[in-house]
C-alpha cells in the first residue's frame, strides 16, 4: 500500500486546500470504514505507533492472535517495552533511528510470543503524517515455517555433508589397505609363473609315460598359465579400480581455492598435453570467447582435460574428430562453458548413468578406448566442489555436449 494510499485511509490534512478538494464527511467515512476492514482483515500483523513517542495506538486481530498478547497489553506501550520486540527496539536510540530513517525492514527476525514460541518475521516499518501527526506503520508477516525449513535445510545438508566425509574417509583407508594383499597376490602370482616353467622344465626330462607325459605338458604350458592369467588380470583390474576409488577420495580431502581463472592460459596448456593424440586421429579443436571464472584453476584444468579426454576416447570412426570449446557470461551471475564434440553421442537411457563410478558406454564397440570409467564422476565432483554444476546434452551418432556452469569473475 503506498503511503499515500494510507493517508487517504486513515485520515486527510485538515489544514490548507481548498474546501472542494477535501472529502465530505460522509466519503470521509466510507473511506475510514474500508480502511478499517483491511486493517482487521489483513494476514499480516499491523501496529500503529505514535512516531514521536513509540506508543502503540491500535493493533490489528493478527498481531494479536500471532504473538498472544492482548490489545490491551498491547495498547499505550511503547514498542521496546512489548518483550517480544526488546530485540528490535532495545532503546530509544534505536527507535530514534527509525524516526530519522523513516523506514526499517529486518528480515528472518526472531520474536518470542507471549507463550514462548520463537517466531520469525519479516519487519517492515514506515513513517508517514496524518492529518499533520506523524505515524509509524509496522507490518509483520510470519515466515516461521519458511525460517523452520531452511534451518532443516541447512541441518540436513550438515548432515550429508559429514557423512559424505566419512564416507571418504573410511573409502580412502579402506583401499589403502586393500592393496597390501592384492600386492602380495600379485607378487606371488609371478613366482608360481616361474616356478610353472621350472617344474615344466624337469618333468620334461622324467622318464615318464608318453601318456602322462603328454597330459603334464598340457597342463603346465596351457591349463595353468591360462588360470594364472585369469588371477593376474583380476589383480590388475582390482588394483586399477582401487586406484581409480583412491582419486575420488582423495578429492573429498583437498580443499579447493578460488581465484579469477585466465581460461584462454588453462586450455592452452591443457591442448598442449593432447597435442600428440590429436596430431595422430587428425583431431581439431575450435577455441572460441572463453570468459574468466572464479575457481580453483587446477580444478578446473582437470575438468577440461577429462572432457577432451572423453571426447578422444568416444571419436566416431572415419569422422574427423572436431571438438568446440566456448563460453559466456550468465545472467545469474555464472559463466557457461560448452565443451561440444561430433562423436559417437550417448544413448537418452545411458545419459544419467554416465556419472556413476566405473561407467563405460559403447562397451559393444571394439574402437572405443576405455579406460578406468571414473573420469566424468571425478569432472562432476570437482565442479560441484567449486560452486558449479555440469550437465550434458548429447545425440546418439551425432556429438555431445558438456556445460559448466561456474562462478564469474569476482
Amino acid at each position: 500500500m503506498k503511503d499515500n494510499d494510507k493517508k487517504e485511509h486513515l485520515g486527510t490534512d485538515s489544514s490548507g486546500g481548498s474546501e472542494s478538494s477535501k472529502p465530505k464527511s460522509g466519503e470521509l467515512r466510507e473511506s475510514e470504514l474500508r480502511y478499517r476492514r483491511l486493517f482487521e482483515a489483513a494476514q499480516d500483523g499491523i501496529l500503529i505507533l505514535d512516531a514521536e513517542t513509540g506508543t502503540i495506538s491500535d493493533a490489528n486481530p493478527f498481531i494479536i492472535d500471532l504473538l498472544g498478547f492482548s490489545h490491551e497489553q498491547l495498547a499505550g506501550k511503547r514498542l521496546w517495552e512489548i518483550g517480544a520486540f526488546r530485540d528490535i527496539f532495545a532503546s530509544q536510540e534505536k527507535f530514534k533511528e527509525l524516526q530519522s530513517l523513516g523506514y526499517v525492514r529486518y528480515e528472518g527476525l526472531p520474536l518470542i510470543a507471549a507463550d514462548g514460541r520463537k517466531l520469525f518475521v519479516e519487519f517492515v516499518s514506515n513513517v508517514y503524517e496524518v492529518e499533520g501527526a506523524k505515524v509509524i506503520q509496522c507490518n509483520i508477516r510470519d515466515n516461521t515455517a519458511r525460517r523452520e525449513a531452511e534451518l532443516e535445510k541447512d541441518r540436513l545438508n550438515e548432515k550429508i555433508i559429514e557423512k559424505n566425509e566419512e564416507i571418504e574417509s573410511f573409502l580412502y583407508v579402506t583401499t589403502h589397505d586393500l592393496r597390501t594383499p592384492l600386492v602380495n597376490i600379485q607378487g606371488f602370482s609371478r613366482n608360481l609363473a616361474k616356478d610353472l616353467k621350472k617344474l615344466y622344465t624337469l618333468l620334461s626330462k622324467a622318464d615318464l609315460p608318453e601318456g602322462i607325459k603328454e597330459r603334464v605338458r598340457t597342463l603346465l604350458t596351457d591349463d595353468l598359465p591360462e588360470s594364472m592369467g585369469f588371477i593376474t588380470g583380476g589383480v590388475l583390474k582390482m588394483n586399477m579400480m582401487i586406484g581409480a576409488l583412491l582419486k575420488i577420495a582423495r578429492l573429498g580431502r583437498i580443499a579447493p581455492t578460488s581465484a579469477s581463472v585466465d581460461m584462454d592460459a588453462v586450455l592452452k596448456d591443457v591442448l598442449g598435453t593432447f597435442a600428440y593424440q590429436l596430431e595422430k586421429i587428425g583431431g581439431v579443436v575450435n577455441i572460441l570467447d572463453l570468459p574468466r571464472c572464479s575457481s580453483d584453476t587446477e580444478v578446473v584444468s582437470q575438468v577440461f582435460a577429462l572432457l577432451i579426454d572423453n571426447a578422444i576416447k568416444y571419436r566416431k570412426k572415419g569422422r574427423r574428430l572436431e571438438i568446440t570449446i566456448e563460453g559466456k557470461v550468465t545472467e545469474d551471475g555464472l559463466v557457461r562453458y560448452m565443451v561440444s564434440d561430433n562423436g559417437l553421442g550417448i544413448e537418452d537411457a545411458e545419459l544419467e548413468k554416465i556419472w556413476q563410478v566405473f561407467y563405460s558406454g559403447h562397451t559393444a564397440d571394439p574402437g572405443v578406448e576405455h579406460g578406468e570409467g571414473i573420469g566424468l564422476t571425478i569432472a562432476k565432483r570437482m565442479v560441484e566442489r567449486n560452486g558449479g554444476r555440469i550437465r550434458v546434452e548429447s545425440k546418439e551418432g551425432v556429438g555431445t555436449k558438456f556445460i559448466i556452469d561456474l562462478p564469474a569473475r569476482k
